[in-house]
């Protein structure tokens, strides 16, 4: 390392080493370069070889993993989300679905129960909608499903009222009443 040229003084600080301790040194010395743990986070590892500085090194790579761990935990936690979303909603409408309807029935009838109230259900089915799915196409006949889900959608009330899209053109309402 050339006298003069610009060091990071906080980096030799970190390491505990004085300018003087380098200066006039190869880096070679200092520096083991090797390929990195990934190529996308960290392109070229630099392990200290001298002065006992593995352990920063050893902190480099924990913080690297900390990071690419948390990346990992998030990107997880997304593609989990997502899952659920898919099991218990209807991809073209996002109202909850026939699985969703299934697995939750049993606990809104005891809510009912336990307030003195009913479950009723509601049975919706769009008259002609293969009409106008032939006629105008599945893109158009989407439309009418997703309009048909945002006026269900507006009575739903967590805990009392769910809509639900059962298939096809077919819906129903399941409210505690």
């Amino acid at each position: 390392i050339a006298a003069g040229l610009p060091f990071d003084q906080q980096r030799l600080k970190e390491l505990g080493l004085e300018l003087e301790q380098i200066v006039g040194r190869m880096n070679d010395e200092y520096y083991k370069y090797g390929e990195g743990v990934n190529a996308d986070l960290y392109a070229s590892e630099v392990s200290l070889n001298r002065f006992n500085y593995q352990i920063a090194f050893a902190l480099t790579i924990l913080s690297l993993l900390a990071i690419g761990t948390a990346v990992l935990f998030i990107g997880r936690r997304e593609t989990i989300k997502k899952l659920e979303f898919l099991a218990w909603r209807d991809a073209t409408t996002g109202l909850k679905n026939r699985a969703w309807m299934a697995a939750n029935r049993d606990a809104m009838l005891d809510r009912a129960r336990e307030t003195g109230r009913q479950l009723q259900l509601l049975l919706i089915d769009l008259d002609h909608f293969k009409s106008v799915n032939d006629t105008f196409g599945h893109h158009v006949g989407d439309l009418l499903l997703k309009a048909v889900a945002e006026v269900l959608q507006s009575v739903e009330r967590p805990g009392d009222v769910a809509a639900v899209r059962l298939g096809g053109d077919e819906f129903a309402i399941m409210a505690i009443a």
